[in-house]
């Protein structure tokens, strides 16, 4: 079961518009606003690579998401 944990940037003051939007994507098992260098962490957890790739996709097409960093998990 791949999982991911996706740091977002987003464009200023678009935070809770960008955290509404992503928490709608399939897979997105969490979300959070958060104070740092990024604005949001997302946790995707999928069945296989192909859906954790789709989810990425949609979260990277975000129109309020400036970049992302994608960190996945290899041992749990």
């Amino acid at each position: 079961m791949p999982i991911a944990y996706v740091l977002i940037n987003t464009n200023p003051g678009k935070e809770k518009n960008c955290f509404s939007e992503i928490k709608k994507i399939q897979n997105i098992t969490s979300i959070y606003l958060v104070y740092g260098f990024y604005d949001l962490i997302a946790i995707i957890k999928t069945s296989n690579v192909q859906e954790l790739n789709n989810s990425l996709k949609k979260i990277r097409n975000n129109g309020n998401a400036l970049s992302t960093e994608t960190m996945t998990v290899i041992e749990c």
